[in-house]
């Protein structure tokens, strides 16, 4: 049970809730109006309520099956580092690749001007 009291006079409120990573069967009580999904696959079940009074309550029953043990945070948090593993490897090699082009490019242009400059001082 997810219980909302709101301390103050609120014009719109919007209470979210997000499916547990690698939860089934997630059902709400009452049932929402509004479900999205996030571009990281995350569905989101929103309730909008308008005009709530100070006082005022809102609850919610929410149940889903799981067999994961470990919270959605760790989950997420284990996929962000391996995410950010990839991006860091990836990173590397993009600026050994442009490293390499760019001596291998250098070089390249020092023998061309070392050659132009021995055809100009053969030529004179």
């Amino acid at each position: 049970m997810y219980q909302f009291k709101s301390f103050a006079d609120i014009g719109l409120l919007n209470i979210s809730f997000t499916q547990p990573e690698k939860a089934k069967n997630m059902k709400l009580t009452p049932a929402p109006e509004e479900n999205q999904d996030h571009a990281a696959g995350d569905k989101v079940y929103s309730y909008l309520f308008q005009d709530v009074r100070a006082g005022d309550e809102k609850e919610f029953k929410m149940k889903y099956d799981r067999i994961e043990t470990k919270p959605t945070t760790e989950l997420n948090n284990a996929v962000n580092i391996d995410k950010k593993k990839e991006t860091k490897n990836a990173t590397h090699l993009a600026i050994g690749a442009f490293g390499g082009i760019s001596v291998l490019s250098a070089g390249t242009l020092t023998i061309l001007l070392k050659k132009r400059k021995r055809k100009q001082s053969t030529g004179n």
